[in-house]
């Protein structure tokens, strides 16, 4: 009985150093204000004590965090859990190359990390790696390597040879990179450094657009599908964080954003309201 006691010890206390390491997390990480967050996505059966148990976190703190989770959690919603988490400010070592050309530098992505905290890591913008990179969207794997500066080493090209006898096959160019579009427009300010957009207009819960009205979600006409955005209602200085989804069908005047029944619910916009919002997120 002694020894199977002294087992469960030593699990239980391998569990606990694990959770110290390296916090675990179901979207990411997230800096407000020089705080870091847990990103956590609610999962079915899931409630604040519970919550805070697995982070090792204060239930009023979650609810500071997240003023709308007093009034119950949904399956889906996306809350701010707050964590004793000091990011890496150790950079990798970077891969010299000829000392006349300079120095390339690679990241290998890992848990937790996004191209925002990447970005400021080592002080270059977001756009700057997805152009490098030639990334589509935000969205990242474990164990992905990232340029940063310089360009990763890649085989020699061979060397363009006639083709006596048959057809001559061109030589392809090289794909032209396009920067990213930027936005000039009052209530639009973007952080060319950090990435950061911040927005303020108009939202309203876009009941018949196509999209699921149960989750916190939202369209937004320029922010990649994927994409997570806190919303902010300037009136009343609730928040939320809703996933992009799509691109709204119909445009209107100053109306920045469409958000789902669930995520206006959240924010105290009703169906027929057009409401101020602040938006913030990276691209």
């Amino acid at each position: 009985m002694k020894s199977i006691l002294l087992i469960i010890g030593l699990l239980v206390a391998g569990i606990s150093t694990a959770n110290t390491t390296q916090p675990l997390d179901s979207v990411g990480i997230k800096e407000v204000n020089g705080k870091y967050f847990v990103l956590h996505k609610v999962e079915k059966g899931e409630g604040l004590y519970a919550i805070a148990r697995r982070y090792k976190a204060n239930v009023e703190d979650i609810k500071k965090a997240n003023p709308e989770a007093g009034e119950g959690l949904k399956v889906g919603q996306i809350i701010l859990v707050p964590i004793n988490y000091t990011p890496s400010t150790k950079k990798e070592e970077p891969k010299k190359e000829d000392p006349k050309k300079g120095e390339t530098i690679l990241h290998v992505v890992k848990t937790g990390e996004t191209l925002y905290s990447i970005s400021k890591l080592y002080n270059v913008s977001v756009d700057e790696i997805k152009i490098k990179n030639k990334l589509t969207s935000n969205n990242l794997t474990v164990g992905q390597e990232l340029v940063i500066k310089g360009e990763k080493t890649a085989p020699k090209p061979e060397e363009h040879q006639e083709n006596y006898g048959g057809e001559e096959k061109p030589t392809p160019k090289p794909e032209e990179k396009t920067p990213p579009q930027t936005m000039d427009k009052p209530g639009y300010e973007y952080n060319a450094t950090t990435g950061e957009v911040k927005e303020t207009g108009f939202a309203i819960v876009a009941m018949d657009e196509n999209m699921n009205q149960e989750r916190s979600f939202c369209l937004h006409p320029t922010a990649p599908t994927g994409t997570i955005i806190m919303v902010t209602n300037i009136a009343t200085n609730k928040s939320v964080f809703v996933r992009v989804v799509g691109k709204p069908v119909n445009s209107q005047e100053q109306i920045i954003i469409k958000l789902s029944k669930a995520a206006g619910e959240r924010l105290g916009i009703g169906e027929n309201d057009r409401t101020e919002v602040r938006l913030n997120y990276a691209r």
